[in-house]
Parts: structure tokens; C-alpha cells; sequence
């Protein structure tokens, strides 16, 4: 926790002082200055229980088989599993403060509680400096939650150790079905990229980014598979970002304002510096339109993806 401070308050002092390009409502750009109300963006507290711990598509299988409808089985689990983490907390608590040579593991209780705190009072965004702030304390919650289950006897250590086998068995299993579909169905983009030529220019107009198996955008990025697998480049890089330590050796490739936002691509002044377009969402035509008959035309489909490639 110390380091990760000391981190902070680092490269806070090293950005104190530094022009910064303020263009409010833009992605990438900051709304104002750095710690303004303009510029920093927090989820409310529903939603960051939400995505702390999140069973759909996959873990909420098995209460909906019981006869729960998924946002029943969802808010159960979740409920489920808090009462559980709370009651492992105060158990510890009260066993430690029984036992004074263990008093110092009260520290991994009081760590918890401040990766708690991180997680829900940090804000979401600090833009144009830092992103996605407060998940990243997700991970270090769930670690130190475990670290706080108390100290047990001979005979609870074997049944605990059971019942933690047991538990990892059961949640291998919607795991392993969402993490073989997801497979599956992200073989898409490795047979287009068989079909890409050497060190292509990718442009990613990917108007679906979601995906069947898994939640989250997991293909908001998914022209950086080809351009990874052809030892091309994309339209969108964090190098572009001005909190990235990377850059570009020239002058990057134009491109539109937001990877999310493929509909503001316009030809002439964004398409004419690329040679591939990865598409998802549209088919090509209502895209391209008269573009697929001269200067363009599709090279390949798998899945719900297209590879169109210039002529």
C-alpha cells in the first residue's frame, strides 16, 4: 500500500507544472485542470458493487437452474458473497483480538478496508492523466480478503481445505464452458488475419465490441490482432494517449477522435492512409458503399468479422 502511494504522490509532483492539452468533452483529453470537479469522473456506488464482484454470462448458471430469474441469481450471488467475505472479516477480527501474539495480522484487516475505500471513494477517471483508477483496486481487495480468513485449528484446516477444493470445482466449470466459447468465437480474427497482407495499416470500425461468451468490450480493440499477428499497426494506440509512456517514431496515422465512435470515420480525411479495415457490427456495404466496387473490396469473413482490404 505504502509503494502504491508513494507512487502516486510522485507522479502527481512530476505532472504538477506540465502544460496540458484541457478540451473538455473529448476522450483522451483532460476536461480541465488535473483535480478539477470538470476533470475527474467517479461511478456511482450501485454500479461499482456491481462490477466488483459480477456473475453473468457464465457463474449465474447454476442458481438459474435452481429457478431464479439471472438478475435474482446475480443479486443473490453478490449478496451471498459479501455476507460471506463480512463474516470471514469479523471472525478473524474477533479471533485475533483474543489472541494478542497474533494482534499484528490485524494489519490484513485493516488493509482490506483501505483497498475498500480505494475501490469505492477513488475516482473513475482522471482525464487525460490516469484511467480506470478505482477498478484497479478490485484485485488488490479480493487478495487481501482471502489473506483475513483467520487462522484455524488442525481439524477446520483440512475441512477448509476441502470445501476450498470443492468451491474451485464448482466455479471451474461455467469458467471453463465461457472461456472455451470465447474461444471459439475469437478465432475469427486469426483467420482474417491469414488473409491480411505483410505489415498491414489496420483501421478497427468495430461497431459491436461486446461478445456472446464474456462481458466487457473484448473486441473494442480487435484490429490490433491483426496488425499484431501481420507485424502491422492500427488506427488507435495508447501511444496516442498523453499518460502513455510510448510514441510514435513519425507522425501516427489520422485517425477519428474515439475508438468507440467508428461512425465518425470519414473517408478522405481518416480512411485514405489505411489498407485493411477490420469490421464488426455493419456488413461492409453499408459502410463503403460505392468504395467496394473501385478502390475497396472484401477479403475475407469470419464470424461476425470482415476483413476488407484495398485494392
Amino acid at each position: 500500500m505504502v509503494p502504491g502511494v508513494v507512487l502516486f504522490i510522485a507522479w502527481v509532483g512530476l505532472r504538477v507544472g506540465q502544460p496540458a492539452e484541457i478540451a473538455p468533452g473529448q476522450p483522451w483529453k483532460s476536461w480541465g485542470p488535473m483535480l478539477s470537479k470538470e476533470n475527474l469522473s467517479w461511478k456511482p456506488f450501485t454500479q461499482n458493487l456491481g462490477e466488483l464482484i459480477n456473475f453473468r454470462d457464465g457463474s449465474a448458471h447454476f442458481p438459474v437452474l435452481a429457478g431464479l430469474t439471472p438478475d435474482a441469481a446475480d443479486e443473490r450471488a453478490v449478496a451471498a458473497v459479501l455476507i460471506i467475505a463480512l463474516a470471514a472479516l469479523v471472525v478473524g477480527a474477533l479471533r485475533l483480538s483474543s489472541a494478542p501474539r497474533q494482534r499484528p495480522e490485524l494489519r490484513m484487516v485493516g488493509l482490506a478496508a483501505l483497498a475498500a475505500l480505494a475501490f469505492f471513494a477513488l475516482p473513475f477517471d482522471i482525464r487525460g492523466y490516469m484511467y480506470y483508477l478505482n477498478t484497479r483496486y478490485a484485485h488488490l481487495l479480493a487478495a487481501l480478503v482471502v489473506c483475513c480468513v483467520p487462522v484455524l485449528g488442525e481439524v477446520w484446516s483440512r475441512r477448509f481445505l476441502f470445501l476450498s477444493g470443492a468451491a474451485a470445482l464448482v466455479l471451474a466449470l461455467p469458467l471453463v464452458s465461457a472461456f472455451r466459447a470465447f474461444d471459439t468465437e475469437s478465432k475469427a480474427l486469426t483467420e482474417l488475419s491469414r488473409l491480411a497482407g505483410p505489415r498491414p495499416r489496420v483501421m478497427g470500425l468495430l461497431y459491436s465490441t461486446g461478445s456472446r461468451a464474456v462481458t466487457h468490450p473484448v473486441y473494442l480493440h480487435a484490429a490490433a490482432v491483426v496488425a499484431r499477428e501481420r507485424g502491422g499497426l492500427t488506427n488507435f494506440s495508447f501511444a496516442l494517449t498523453p499518460h502513455s509512456p510510448l510514441m510514435y517514431r513519425g507522425a501516427p496515422p489520422p485517425t477519428f477522435p474515439s475508438e468507440w465512435r467508428p461512425n465518425e470515420m470519414r473517408w478522405e480525411q481518416h480512411g485514405r492512409a489505411y489498407d485493411h479495415f477490420v469490421l464488426r457490427g455493419p456488413r461492409p456495404e453499408q459502410v463503403f458503399g460505392p468504395l467496394l466496387q473501385t478502390e475497396l473490396y472484401v477479403a475475407g469473413q469470419a464470424g461476425d468479422f470482415f476483413l476488407v482490404r484495398r485494392r
